[in-house]
């Protein structure tokens, strides 16, 4: 599976690479690491637990990646260099989606440069694409009870990856049927009338790579602002005119769109660095844009039971 890019610095592992590792050492009193494999193994049993299975390639070995940096690197405080030990990883499972497959990916790190992470997202197979969303994700810190808590934590989200899936393949189907061109557009509650594809194009680029978007929104203590590189916005804009090299991003919608982003962002290593929460913000700016979120908040409305006042 070529679909993991290596984050600058990194080396592609495999599951038995990662289990191989000798024991993580605690940093301060107060650090409690978590080892690669266990992170890894905890979302396999739970996958496993709710039905899930890992897909495999075209010579049967499991759509696993795994990305390793093992360096060092210069503390953002006291300006030394110390050890880094981060893991990136993408586990793809089996569905019945015919152009991607869903996917979770993970991020963990045993020298403080980062908490574990889990978050839910998908692969295109057409270019290998990798873009991941944020109803269902988790982020711990590396303090004590981390092993008593994990279980619970990747439980929690897995046991409701059905129904978020459910909820992306109905984003990728609104996304190929809701066209780019001149129109009313409602977006975070702003209202654009657009005459051309290009100022569509220039308005969701402008909030990417100006405003960006508030991550975990509704979570003060959690919020961060994340925006897209502006040297990126000229590729970002080839890519869609140009269908990122394939016959069929051609279409001029909202999932050509998508993909001509994470076509760009190949080029700064999938999964390394921000590429989940930038990733993340994309879509949750083409939700708004194509409407997408309206849509979906309609659909939840019209199940909800009736109530019959007796």
């Amino acid at each position: 599976m070529k679909g993991l890019l290596n984050h600058c610095g990194a080396q592609r592992v495999s599951f038995d690479d990662l289990k191989s590792l000798p024991e993580p050492q605690p940093l301060t009193p107060t650090h409690y690491p978590l080892r690669h494999d266990s992170f890894v193994n905890e979302c396999l049993t739970q996958l496993g637990k709710y039905g899930w299975e890992v897909s495999t390639d075209e010579r049967g070995e499991k759509n696993m990646d795994f990305s390793l940096i093992q360096s060092f690197d210069k503390d953002r405080w006291s300006k030394e260099m110390k050890p880094k030990d981060t893991m990136f990883g993408v586990i793809c499972l089996k569905s019945e989606f015919s152009d991607y497959e869903p996917t979770i990916g993970l991020r963990n790190s045993n020298t403080m440069h980062s908490k574990a992470r889990f978050a839910f997202g998908d692969r295109v197979f057409v270019c290998d694409n990798m873009c991941f969303f944020g109803e269902e994700q988790f982020e711990r810190k590396h303090t004590k009870n981390i092993y008593d808590e994990l279980p619970g934590l990747v439980e929690g989200k897995i046991s409701k990856a059905r129904s978020h899936f459910e909820k992306h393949n109905a984003r990728v189907a609104h996304y190929k049927t809701a066209k780019i061109g001149p129109g009313r557009y409602e977006a975070f509650d702003n209202v654009y009338e657009l005459n051309e594809e290009e100022d569509v194009i220039d308005s969701i680029l402008g909030r990417a790579t100006g405003k960006g978007i508030i991550l975990d929104k509704g979570h003060p203590t959690r919020e961060k602002r994340v925006s897209i590189p502006g040297g990126n916005k000229t590729g970002w804009r080839t890519n869609y005119f140009t269908g990122s090299g394939h016959l069929e991003f051609l279409r001029n919608d909202f999932w050509a769109l998508q993909n001509a982003f994470t076509e760009e962002a190949k080029k700064w290593g999938a999964i390394g660095g921000l590429h989940q929460e930038r990733t993340r913000a994309v879509t949750m700016i083409l939700d708004e844009f194509s409407g997408f979120n309206r849509v979906w908040e309609a659909k939840q409305k019209q199940a909800q039971p009736e109530v019959i006042e007796v």
